[in-house]
């Protein structure tokens, strides 16, 4: 291939990168004549300025770099932004959308939802906790609210029992997002929102798929880099806005009251857990979110509950761990001890 010379494009780019192209191609070309022009002046005087034409040829390389560069940045931009579609005639008009969907969603990275660092419950315990939180997902009736707070203190068993309700959601294919905020990885729960939006965009219907690969796209034309958002924005856009857009029950109104949570479709519900600290006690505890909360305090469970759960766990852990002993103690203890 020649100097100056592009090599054929196998794919189509939206009107406005293909005009970028062009003008940066126009660019090289005039650089390319100024070039000529130069030459053949020194060859037909025969009389070498160097002073005046050294300072030209770099004024034409600086040139010629930024030109360069402007190239590959639009060619790595078409191939992030995926503003492009390949030809493949054998493809619908859907799966040309789809798979522009897909690469704009394949933006928001793959944050580790935390999932296999939290194991779940032992089998056969907190069963009572579990069928009412199975209770309350399954409830779609007009009086159902939205988002269930669990709360206690560490250690309590928290998150072992959002792992079992989300593992039972994943089996029957009704997980929406999961994500598992740990204390000593805060890079990783900086990520939260991308995770729980990627996760939605993935497994939800074509149409919020769509409307979040669409807030991808806006947020890319204003010039706006989506990862490097604030947490709170990245909801708004990225969760909030798809959402209200396909809930015909929401209005844009921002008065005190109006929760999302309150305005979603009857089967988009949302399960936190926490620990009870101070600030977020005087947030759960106050209108217009306490009514909205279906809130239950870890500790509440009545002592036979506890006492049973103890012994379940002792009965199943226990033979594991002898497993692990190369003889049996004397004083092992026998089912009776239990």
């Amino acid at each position: 291939m020649r100097p100056f010379e592009t090599r054929p494009d196998p794919v189509e780019r939206s009107p406005d990168t293909q005009m970028r192209l062009q003008e940066y191609q126009g660019m090289l070309e005039k650089i390319k004549g100024e070039i000529k022009t130069l030459m053949l002046q020194r060859l037909g005087s025969r009389i070498l300025n160097y002073d005046s034409d050294a300072s030209k040829l770099v004024g034409m390389k600086q040139s010629v770099d930024e030109a360069m560069n402007q190239l590959q940045g639009l060619n790595r931009l078409a191939a992030q932004q995926q503003l492009l579609v390949v030809r493949q005639p054998d493809m619908s008009h859907e799966e040309r959308l789809d798979e522009a969907t897909n690469l704009l969603i394949s933006q928001l990275g793959n944050v580790d939802p935390g999932v296999e660092k939290k194991p779940p419950c032992v089998a056969g315990t907190r069963e009572h906790i579990l069928g009412r939180i199975e209770e309350w997902i399954g409830d779609t009736s007009s009086g159902s609210k939205h988002c269930y707070l669990l709360l206690g203190p560490a250690g309590t068993g928290k998150s072992a029992i959002a792992s079992s309700i989300a593992n039972r959601r994943m089996a029957s294919r009704r997980l929406g997002a999961v994500f598992h905020f740990t204390r000593d990885e805060q890079t990783r729960n900086k990520g939260s929102i991308l995770a729980l939006a990627g996760q939605l965009a993935r497994c939800a219907d074509r149409g919020l798929r769509s409307k979040i690969a669409s807030a991808i796209e806006s947020a890319r034309k204003e010039g706006l880099d989506i990862a490097r958002m604030g947490p709170e924005n990245q909801f708004q856009q990225l969760i909030e806005e798809p959402m209200r857009s396909l809930s015909g029950a929401c209005h844009h109104s921002r008065r005190a009251g109006r929760m999302l949570f309150d305005k979603l479709p009857d089967n988009v519900k949302l399960f936190i857990t926490s620990r009870g600290e101070l600030q977020l006690q005087q947030c759960y505890n106050s209108e217009p979110l306490k009514s909205q909360l279906e809130t239950h305090f870890l500790g509440d469970e009545r002592t036979e509950q506890v006492e049973g759960d103890i012994s379940v766990y002792f009965k199943q852990e226990f033979p594991v761990l002898l497993g692990h002993l190369v003889t049996k103690p004397s004083d092992w203890l026998g089912e009776e001890r239990r």
